[in-house]
């Protein structure tokens, strides 16, 4: 018994699109900074509130270091106080201003006492104007115990720019003092505490160079992608015949994508050169088979005029061999517009085709054969319609069709011939009056060396010369230039064949 082995089915990566993947690109640009902004900001959040708490203490240490002068000295003794002010200030490097609520005053009001470094005595109550408008003292007007820890930032009398990291109170017999420690520019001021965090020098440039780079990335992605569709327009210029040689190697901006473009250019040359290759080999080919036909042919005629006085039996044998030379020379003719078909197809280059003229032209052509049937062909133009076709494939097409409609016309028929627009495309329908074809056979029209003999009788059409080829090859052509085709029985008894291309805009 044999042993078989099963064949594992090979495994093919998926594809995807450049454009799924761009968008990606683009997510991943979005969401890293996010995610790398949400952690930096705790982080600098976690540094804040360390940096407060610092301050915060130094505050309390400064208004505890105070507090001796105050209680002892009081308002009896300022110039003490401020001496010690002084002292605390530079230490800290930091601005310390005492202010003083007397414990006798209903008003609710403050006096600005002393500072380091010192503010001109003409500006003393705009200072302390600016401290109260920041709200900061609302709280130790009833208790003398600020509840408001937050850092705030002001406008100082001189009309520069502070950040007050802390203000605490001392209550004495004279009334409640408030020391306050703040910083000018520098320093803590120009800490995150005193500004959103993504506007710290740090943040802004590590922005910058992270948009450089997303830009610089997204520029070579569109970069690689229009290059790619300047191959796609290269194959359409070619396809219409317009470009030159080494399109592709011309038109290509990478240097790495040189190989990939002179192969495509090699590709269309090879295909050039394989369609001349088929065109003459068909010509040589057709030649060199009809040439013996011929001579066959000729020989066969005297046998034909010796042989018509003969018996029925007799003459039989030699109508055998003439009908038989008929079909073969069709088989080298059907051959020979296969080959063509091929090698036109090989070099199809489509450009913007005008139906009227071209359809006016066939119906003069095949006039004759038309009368030859007793039949008329007529042409109806709904519309100026051009389509983007190939102009060889297309009359090859639409000479296949006609002929076809014009060999199953009946007598005193019309082989009607429109052109027009379907939903934006351009359309051309051939229709006659001959038999139709069976609705369960109508799919297999197309296919090679198919023939109906249901129709080629109805028709009185002799089927041994018929063999498949015209529309197999319409087809072809038709889906060749991006278009399609397709056959239908008519209701008043005949076939329409229905072809539509893209219509050049």
């Amino acid at each position: 018994m044999a042993k078989t082995e099963a064949t594992t089915p090979k495994k093919h990566l998926p594809r995807g699109s450049l454009l799924s993947r761009f968008v990606i690109l683009l997510v991943i640009f979005l969401i890293v900074p996010l995610a790398l902004f949400t952690r930096f900001q705790a982080a600098d959040a976690e540094k804040n509130d360390l940096l407060v708490e610092v301050i915060k203490k130094q505050g309390a240490l400064i208004a505890a270091a105070l507090a001796p002068s105050v209680k002892a000295q009081g308002q009896a003794d300022i110039l003490a106080v401020t001496k010690r002010l002084k002292e605390l200030g530079e230490v800290a490097q930091a601005n310390v201003k005492l202010l003083l609520k007397p414990e006798d005053d209903n008003t609710g009001g403050f006096f600005f006492v002393a500072a380091w470094p010192p503010v001109d005595a003409s500006l003393l109550d705009r200072e302390r104007r600016a401290l109260v408008d920041t709200g900061i003292l609302q709280d130790v007007k009833r208790s003398c115990a600020p509840d408001n820890r937050e850092t705030a930032r002001y406008t100082n009398a001189q009309g520069q720019q502070e950040l007050i990291a802390s203000l605490d109170a001392v209550r004495t017999k004279d009334g409640c003092w408030i020391v306050i420690t703040s910083y000018s520019e520098g320093g803590l001021f120009d800490s995150t505490l005193a500004r959103r965090y993504w506007s710290s020098p740090e943040v802004l440039i590590a922005a910058v160079v992270y948009l450089l780079l997303a830009a610089v990335t997204v520029w070579l992605f569109i970069d690689v992608w229009l290059n790619l569709k300047l191959f796609e327009r290269s194959a359409a210029d070619h396809m219409r015949g317009r470009g030159g040689t080494r399109i592709f190697q011309r038109r290509n901006r990478f240097r790495e994508l040189d190989r990939i473009a002179s192969t495509f250019d090699n590709m269309v040359a090879a295909l050039e050169r394989s369609a001349e290759t088929i065109r003459r080999s068909a010509e040589e080919n057709a030649h060199a088979f009809k040439a013996p036909i011929a001579v066959m042919r000729q020989s066969l005629d005297p046998l034909k005029r010796t042989v018509s006085d003969l018996p029925a039996t007799q003459q039989r044998p030699v109508e055998i061999i003439d009908a038989s030379l008929d079909k073969l020379d069709s088989l080298v003719s059907a051959a020979r517009a296969i080959d063509i078909a091929t090698a036109d197809s090989l070099e199809s280059a489509a450009s913007p085709v005008p139906l009227g003229p071209l359809l006016d032209g066939l119906a003069k052509e095949y006039e004759a054969a038309a009368d030859a049937k007793q039949a008329r062909i007529e042409i109806v133009n709904t519309s100026t319609v051009h389509a983007l076709a190939d102009i060889e494939l297309l009359e090859t097409a639409l000479e296949n069709v006609i002929e076809n409609a014009i060999s199953f016309a009946p007598v005193d028929s019309t082989v009607t011939v429109t052109s027009g627009q379907a939903d934006g495309r351009a359309q051309i329908v051939v229709s006659d009056d001959g038999p139709g074809i069976p609705h369960d056979k109508l799919d297999m029209v197309f296919e090679r060396y198919v023939s109906f003999r249901e129709r080629d009788g109805a028709s009185g059409r002799d089927s041994s010369s018929h063999f498949g080829i015209g529309l197999f090859v319409v087809r072809r052509n038709v889906e060749l230039m991006g278009g399609t085709i397709t056959i239908q029985n008519r209701t008043e008894g005949g076939l329409d064949v229905i072809i539509e291309l893209p219509a050049s805009s």
